[in-house]
C-alpha cells in the first residue's frame, strides 16, 4: 500500500471509529518498516490508534522500538521458531541454544519497556528439534520473559513453500491426511526426531508449564496494565482448554496400533479415528464427501517442484 493511501486511512479510520484497534499484518508492515512507521507518525499524537503487528526481532532495532510506543503500537507478536538454526528472525542466527535464547531474552525485555503486550512465537518438531533440548531453552526462556506469551505450533507443511517442498520430497507429509487436519492439534508429517508419542508428551509439558498457576502468577505480576493482565489469564484457560485435546490425542496413539502405525509410516491409509473426527467435524453433511473427496491433492505441488527441479 502506498504510504499516501496509508495515511489517509489511518485518517478516515481515526475521524470515523476513534476508538478502533488496527491490525497491521507482516507484509503490511515489517516489510515497509520505514514508510509504515512514519505514516503512522503523521497523526497527531492525541488521535493515534491502538494498533498490534507481527515482525521479525531482526528489524526492531532499539530506535524503532521508541517509535513503536510513541505511535500507541500495544501489541507485537514476533517470529523466534527455533533455538537453532531455523530462521534469522531473532536477528540471531549466529547464536543457538542458550546464547541464542538470551540474546532473545535482553531483546525482548527492551522491547517491553515501550510496548506492553508481547507473543513470541515458536514452531517446536522442527529438524533441527532433538531430544529434552528445546524444551529445556524453551523453559528457561518462559522463566525469563513472564511479560511474553509463548505461542507453541506444530510444523504444517503448507503447498508450494521449503518445507512443503523438502517433506515431500523425503516421503515424510502424511499424503492420505485430509485439509481439515492441517492445524492444531494434529500432525501431518513423520517428524524427524520423535515418534508421535513421544512428541505430544513433550508438546503437553511445553503448553503444562506455560499454563501452570505459578506461571499464571508471574505472569500477572510482570504485567503493566489491567488489559496484559486479563489477557495473560484468558490465555492460560485457552490453553488449559486445549491441552485435554492433546491429551486425547496422546491416550489414542497409545492404545491405538492402527493410528500409531499411521504416524510412523507402517501404512498409509486413513486410520477409522481420522474417519470418525472429519465425520464428526462435517456433522449431518458428512455423507456429501466420500473418501476420494476427502484425500488432499498434492499432485499439483509435487508438479511445481519437479519443473523448479528441472529448470534449476
Amino acid at each position: 500500500m502506498p504510504a499516501d493511501r496509508l495515511v489517509e486511512d489511518l485518517h478516515f479510520i481515526g475521524q470515523r471509529f476513534p476508538k478502533a484497534l488496527v491490525a497491521f499484518h507482516d507484509p503490511n508492515f515489517a516489510i515497509k518498516f520505514e514508510e509504515t512507521l512514519s505514516a503512522l507518525e503523521t497523526q497527531p499524537p492525541d488521535a493515534r490508534l491502538p494498533y498490534l503487528m507481527e515482525s521479525s526481532l531482526s528489524v526492531l532495532k532499539p530506535a524503532r522500538m521508541a517509535r513503536l510506543g510513541a505511535t500507541n503500537c500495544v501489541f507485537i507478536a514476533p517470529g523466534i521458531e527455533s533455538w537453532d538454526d531455523y530462521s534469522n528472525k531473532s536477528n540471531a542466527a549466529s547464536k543457538k541454544g542458550m546464547e541464542k535464547v538470551d540474546s532473545v531474552v535482553a531483546q525482548l525485555s527492551e522491547l517491553h519497556a515501550h510496548v506492553p503486550n508481547l507473543q513470541a512465537n515458536f514452531i517446536f518438531g522442527l529438524d533441527t528439534d532433538c531430544g529434552d533440548l528445546p524444551i529445556d531453552l524453551l523453559k528457561c526462556f518462559m522463566d525469563a520473559t513472564p511479560f511474553v506469551w509463548p505461542a507453541i505450533n506444530i510444523p504444517v507443511p503448507y503447498g508450494s513453500t521449503p518445507l512443503f517442498d523438502e517433506l515431500k520430497r523425503n516421503d515424510r507429509i502424511l499424503e492420505e491426511m485430509p485439509f481439515r487436519f492441517y492445524y492444531a492439534p494434529y500432525i501431518v508429517t513423520k517428524i524427524r526426531h520423535y515418534d508421535p508419542c513421544s512428541y505430544y508428551r513433550r508438546l503437553i509439558e511445553l503448553f503444562d508449564y506455560c499454563s501452570s498457576p505459578e506461571m499464571l502468577v508471574r505472569r500477572l505480576k510482570a504485567g503493566r496494565t489491567r488489559t496484559e493482565k486479563l489477557a495473560n489469564a484468558a490465555r492460560v484457560f485457552s490453553v488449559r482448554a486445549e491441552v485435554k485435546q492433546y491429551r486425547r490425542l496422546l491416550r489414542e496413539l497409545e492404545t491405538d496400533a492402527e493410528l500409531r502405525g499411521f504416524h510412523e509410516g507402517a501404512h498409509r491409509r486413513l486410520p477409522i479415528f481420522y474417519r470418525a473426527e472429519y465425520a464428526r467435524g462435517l456433522g449431518r453433511y458428512a455423507n456429501l464427501l466420500d473418501d476420494d473427496d476427502r484425500r488432499p491433492v498434492l499432485e499439483e505441488f509435487c508438479t511445481n517442484l519437479m519443473e523448479r527441479e528441472l529448470t534449476g
